[in-house]
């Protein structure tokens, strides 16, 4: 991030050194003298977007990744307010960050904005500039905030949403309109990546794919499968949409949408960060170290670091798959897709085909993890693994739990299947946050926000 605003300090004073010399004597001080390098009035789509990307980076592995992480046992919070949080005992100021991280931003193309804000900003210059390839990259990222806002919150302002000063108090859309926007998003997004011509194309600057247009579809086609999969307690076609989804959608692990950090202080990974900064705030959770040891799981070198006695227990801490410098934060990967394919064959009836992706889902999760082909083998031979018969959708999330170690969206899986069956500790209470608190800042400023909601309020495809 620093090399980003170097660049932009840069670009800015030369431009402001050429305009001074170049106007005449009766306009001799340049207006341009008077903007902040840090903050220049307009970016260009290359500078805005790995702006965003790193923010949708930081919002999905860092405080998402945490509170979903904490609820579902995959992290345990040991020390100061993350020993509260083991609790489930939140106030409305702990979303905060999470909520400016998506939405706070500023209406004048600065890069001081969130992930959905600095996205729209990079859209309509790529409208203006004729630049579909742009627009396309930015409406799946779109989606992505979306997803990951509503399935916190569940409802959320977007309709008159991102405006600044013009309408500080947006209403609340639903939830099920904001899924539909999601899916909108992604079909034009495919459409906008499809196109043969741009203006204008991302390359380096594209810190996800390197300007692949192919793989950004991919992406795009799996999340559409992810979020209709989400909707099985609502819609009963659900599980076929899902499967139509994903034809053409991640086929490899080296399709995985992800960002990957760096080494710098301030490029660091968001749980490397978290961890080394707040030292004894966060261990590995009692759930997840739980069921791996029961199924002596290889990938546990890779999740969890031995503790002190050189056993995975309680007292581990996260593993260096996400906890080092230059860990990534994966945003959908061939994994899920199996997992989705899995689950979308299990409840279509196709049994043979369920088993066949779940057992790809499984093997994807261990080629990440860097297991080899051996140990990988005898784990799946594993009976409670694979059960001779058919499976069970339990045995699909539980595995999908273990292998989206990390990832929120297993804080979805559970709210929509009740898989796994989170266990509590002591004086830990039994119901586990079903959305999160909207931040005091927009209930002190914004009129509309819901009320009468907890942390145990459904979201909207949460039905009983």
């Amino acid at each position: 991030m620093n090399t980003l605003k170097q660049r932009l300090k840069g670009s800015v004073l030369v431009c402001a050194t050429m305009a001074l010399f170049s106007t005449g004597c009766g306009n001799w001080i340049d207006p341009g003298l008077n903007i902040d390098p840090n903050n220049p009035p307009d970016v260009t789509m290359n500078l805005i977007l790995p702006t965003v990307q790193v923010g949708l980076g930081y919002a999905s592995g860092g405080d998402l990744s945490r509170f979903a992480g904490m609820a579902m046992r995959q992290y345990a919070g040991t020390d100061r307010q993350f020993s509260s949080f083991e609790l489930y005992q939140y106030v409305e100021s702990d979303f905060t960050a999470l909520w400016a991280n998506v939405y706070a931003g500023q209406a004048g193309g600065g890069l001081n904005g969130g992930v959905l804000i600095n996205a729209a900003i990079m859209m309509q210059k790529a409208t203006e500039l004729r630049s579909p390839h742009y627009r396309g990259i930015g409406r799946v990222l779109t989606a992505m905030a979306l997803g990951m806002a509503t399935d916190t919150w569940g409802d959320i302002p977007y309709s008159e949403a991102l405006r600044g000063v013009d309408n500080l108090a947006p209403k609340y859309d639903s939830q099920e309109s904001i899924y539909a926007a999601i899916q909108n998003q992604l079909d034009s997004a495919i459409i906008d990546l499809s196109a043969a011509a741009s203006n204008f194309r991302p390359g380096g600057d594209d810190i996800i794919y390197g300007g692949d247009r192919q793989l950004w579809i991919k992406a795009a086609r799996t999340l559409k499968a992810r979020y209709w999969i989400h909707l099985t307690k609502v819609d009963n076609a659900a599980a076929t949409k899902a499967l139509n989804a994903l034809t053409g959608g991640i086929a490899s692990n080296a399709d995985n949408m992800a960002l990957t950090f760096g080494t710098s202080v301030t490029a660091q990974s968001p749980l490397y960060q978290f961890m080394t900064q707040r030292s004894g705030y966060l261990s590995i959770g009692t759930q997840i170290v739980a069921m791996m040891n029961t199924l002596n799981d290889p990938r546990r070198a890779a999740f969890i670091e031995p503790d002190g006695t050189g056993r995975f227990s309680e007292n581990s801490l996260p593993g260096p798959l996400y906890n080092r410098d230059e860990a990534t934060v994966p945003f959908i990967t061939y994994a899920e897709a199996k997992f989705i394919e899995a689950e979308a064959q299990f409840r279509s009836g196709k049994a043979a085909e369920a088993k066949t992706a779940y057992i790809a889902a499984i093997n994807a999760s261990m080629a990440h993890a860097g297991v080899s082909t051996a140990a990988a083998t005898a784990y799946l031979a594993q009976a409670s693994v694979v059960p001779v018969g058919d499976l069970t959708l339990r045995n699909i999330i539980e595995q999908k739990y273990i292998a989206l170690y990390s990832q929120p969206e297993v804080w979805a899986d559970w709210r929509r299947t009740g898989f796994p069956a989170v266990q509590s500790t002591t004086g830990v209470p039994t119901q586990i946050p079903r959305r999160f608190l909207y931040p005091q800042s927009e209930r002190n400023y914004n009129p509309n926000t819901p009320t009468g909601l907890n942390l145990t309020s459904r979201v909207w495809w949460d039905k009983p």
